[in-house]
């Protein structure tokens, strides 16, 4: 075993998932990189979530809708917003720099969900956690301070 937590038989299929995630964003990033010198990045985030209803209401329609309690709906309304603006966000600096240079500086979000997850919910990384967010704040300082490539 190359990393203890691939021992696990559902942990492999995560990790496949992940990596299927990572390939659709290295193509939705340089696609949005193209798109976004003809059109604005509110435009491409309303097309994104048009598109990804279209996809994603048929498969709820076959898996099987549940409709979240009450309770959760503020937290579904943050969300909801909270990705607008991070696709908005992401649009506009896809659009504004390469890709080579702002892909990199999009994974220090990896080390502040782990921080958000450690202040609400006590969520204790572990220490490969610690090590990986300490390669990717590295990596994005190094990626700020070189600048981007010419």
């Amino acid at each position: 075993t190359v990393w203890p937590a691939l021992t696990v038989g559902g942990q492999v299929l995560g990790v496949l998932a992940a990596l299927g995630a990572a390939l659709s964003t290295a193509l939705s990033q340089t696609a949005v990189r193209r798109l976004g010198a003809t059109n604005s990045p509110a435009l491409i985030v309303c097309i994104y979530g048009i598109g990804a209803a279209a996809l994603l209401v048929p498969v709820t329609a076959v898996t099987g809708w549940v409709t979240p309690p009450a309770s959760s709906w503020g937290a579904l309304a943050v969300l909801g917003i909270a990705a607008a603006l991070a696709q908005y966000a992401a649009v506009a600096a896809f659009r504004l720099g390469p890709v080579s240079y702002v892909a990199p500086l999009d994974f220090t979000g990896i080390p502040i969900a782990a921080a958000i997850g450690y202040a609400l919910f006590g969520d204790v990384p572990s220490r490969y956690d610690l090590v990986g967010a300490v390669l990717i704040i590295g990596s994005a300082w190094f990626v700020i301070r070189t600048g981007p490539p010419r």
